[in-house]
């Protein structure tokens, strides 16, 4: 199949499932374009799709919000899928990309969306701009003839949104599962360059520090447990809009010396020294970083958001607590740091879970999306020609 994916949110989750998909379709054969936007593009995303030889990436700088810029978008993906031949399936991610996909390209060939979230998941939205979001959704759904979602909530949340039942289809991200060899070396050396004891018991994030992840909660949390427990670390990974507000709050804390901002790195190779991974995210589709932790055999403490209730079994492999519950999710995490058997069981259930969430398993399965769609695309013109 010859595929042109859009995408406007370059980075993070998002970006990354881009990437996997693009390099499974052309392992498989396939031809592959992404129309990407340099704007949110993350550092991993650009050093990432330089050794994508097999993929064709055109830059085209799309803005997150609606605006007047979307008509010459509209123009671009449009002109673009001419002027290369055509393809034979389209496919946009997140609310943006999605949206200009089906308008611009929906009488040309079949388009699939993938939101990856949809923005009416988030509590924080207003009833009047989630009403507008939602109906949006409901419009543009109409058009079109797939829609991806990666997680169980996500799915159920479409059909609350009354999207069309027969374009609805569920397939969980999934990642490369990674290697034991090099990760105590790795964990050794990251324990000396950040000074850590023996007796040090890291948590760690590892994320956009922006208001959908709710890092500020998870110091809410840290700041209780680490006045009890002085042998208590928290790390954060990534970059983002909250990074300031953040460091802040540490410095005025008398646990500052604690908190550590490693910015933003390889997050699969951080998580050798952590001992709990922490996401008290406020909305989520599947989050890949929950499942790069769950593959290090991690326990994990999250959230009852999204595909996260996919990922951690309660009781099992970890703990999840209300939206923004800050002195729950401290209580769970003084529960993990009091008890090392515990946290070692939780990260083995961790490690033997993480066998049900392969990039191979989210590749195959697009990939069925794709020639599902496809052939009733097929079917349904034929039965047109016949008519005549």
């Amino acid at each position: 199949m010859k595929i042109l994916m859009v995408v406007e949110a370059s980075g993070g989750g998002v970006g990354r499932h881009v990437l996997d998909l693009a390099a499974g379709l052309t392992e498989r054969q396939h031809e592959v374009h992404i129309i990407y936007s340099p704007l949110r593009m993350d550092r991993l995303f650009s050093e990432r799709k330089q050794s994508l030889a097999g993929v064709r990436f055109v830059p085209y700088s799309l803005k997150r919000s609606p605006g007047p810029s979307d008509l010459a978008a509209l123009k671009f993906i449009r002109s673009y899928f001419k002027a290369n031949g055509g393809f034979d399936l389209v496919h946009g991610h997140s609310s943006k990309a999605g949206a200009l996909v089906r308008l611009a390209t929906a009488d040309l060939a079949p388009t699939v969306y993938t939101p990856h979230a949809f923005k009416t998941m988030d509590p924080g939205l207003s009833k009047a701009k989630k009403a507008l979001v939602a109906a949006a959704e409901f419009a543009l759904g109409q058009i079109g003839n797939g829609i991806i979602l990666v997680s169980q909530d996500e799915y159920e949340h479409a059909r609350k949104l009354n999207l069309p039942k027969q374009k609805l289809y569920l397939v969980k991200n999934g990642i490369k599962l990674p290697g034991r060899s090099e990760s105590t070396s790795v964990s050794l050396e990251l324990r000396k360059k950040y000074k850590l004891s023996e007796e040090a018991v890291v948590l760690g994030f590892v994320g956009r520090l922006v208001p959908q992840k709710a890092p500020e909660i998870l110091f809410k949390a840290f700041e209780l447990l680490a006045l009890e427990h002085k042998n208590v670390y928290l790390f954060y990974v990534g970059q983002g809009p909250l990074l300031q507000l953040l460091q802040k709050k540490a410095a005025g804390s008398p646990v500052k010396d604690r908190v550590i901002f490693a910015g933003e790195q390889d997050g699969s190779a951080m998580m050798s020294i952590f001992d709990v991974f922490v996401l008290p995210s406020r909305y989520e589709g599947m989050p890949y970083v929950m499942l790069e932790a769950q593959a290090a055999g991690l326990p994990l403490v999250s959230t009852k958001v999204g595909g996260i209730w996919d990922i951690v079994q309660p009781g099992r492999n970890g703990y999840l607590v209300e939206v923004e519950d800050y002195r729950e999710l401290a209580l769970k995490l003084e529960d993990l740091v009091l008890d090392p058997h515990k946290r070692r069981l939780f990260g083995q259930e961790s490690q033997a879970r993480a066998k049900l969430f392969t990039v191979e398993q989210m590749v195959r399965q697009t990939l069925e999306v794709y020639e599902s769609i496809s052939q009733k695309q097929f079917a349904k013109k034929a039965v047109v020609r016949n008519e005549y």
